[in-house]
């Protein structure tokens, strides 16, 4: 079976530094929060249910790391893998978070 990965647009402007958007992923609505961090300069994820309650983060946005991991107890969580892709493997900026760096989701 193929493995399916949806890819998840940052929605904001460069200049924003905290954007928050809500999506689906596998039936699941959850609230994605990017922050950007300029003292460490490096996006930030908080994971959020419907209602706005924190349910995990912060977690930096660096390729490779499952960003739900630590959370996967959690019935708000999708099952699958929630991770940022970068072709060169570098962190994204505040200005390529829409650009070089995708978010993707892997499901399971």
């Amino acid at each position: 079976m193929a493995e399916t990965l949806i890819k998840i647009t940052v929605r904001g402007r460069a200049d924003d530094r905290d954007r928050l958007q809500v999506v689906e992923l596998d039936g699941v609505r959850i609230g994605l929060r990017f922050r950007w961090s300029a003292l460490e300069s490096l996006w930030y994820l908080w994971i959020h249910d419907v209602d706005g309650t924190t349910i995990a983060g912060p977690r930096a946005l660096l390729p490779g790391l499952d960003l739900f991991l630590g959370a996967k107890h959690d019935p708000r969580v999708p099952p699958g893998q929630l991770f940022v892709f970068s072709p060169d493997r570098s962190a994204p900026t505040r200005e390529t978070i829409d650009v070089s760096a995708i978010v993707f989701y892997r499901k399971v």
